[in-house]
């Protein structure tokens, strides 16, 4: 009767293992995929604040037009089917303008469009008139 319970415990035991063993892949997995979208994410706001830096480098006199624009994601980012669109609204004060940068992504063919939006105001006379 000792040997057929040591076998049934030790039965249990690797059964209690292979349980385990497949939770841990599992959850790699989906750290994997987690990292994957917080790198794109992170990437995607570089790229929005290069874009918000250059304009505002440029200063206020050399924004486009009141309107939508379209903006080139550069290649080097790695986003997968990148877009971009510069948006210049009117500001809050004289002379300003509210410029917002939006970067759009598809993470995957088969998961939802990925954005992220960054947005600076740029003044004619720099934020103190």
């Amino acid at each position: 009767m000792r040997r057929g319970a040591t076998l049934i415990s030790t039965l249990v035991g690797i059964g209690f293992l292979a349980v385990v063993l497949v939770a841990v892949v599992q959850l790699h997995a989906l750290s994997s995929a987690a990292v994957a979208v917080a790198d794109a994410r992170s990437r995607a706001l570089m790229v929005a604040e290069a874009q918000i830096e250059r304009l505002h480098a440029g200063g206020y006199a050399a924004l486009p037009a009141v309107g939508q624009h379209v903006i080139e994601a550069p290649a080097s980012a790695g986003l997968p089917g990148a877009s971009g669109t510069l948006t210049i609204s009117e500001g809050p004060a004289r002379d300003s303008r509210l410029v917002t940068v939006t970067i759009t992504w598809r993470q995957r063919p088969e998961r939802q469009e990925s954005r992220v939006s960054l947005s600076r105001i740029i003044a004619g006379g720099g934020m103190g008139g």
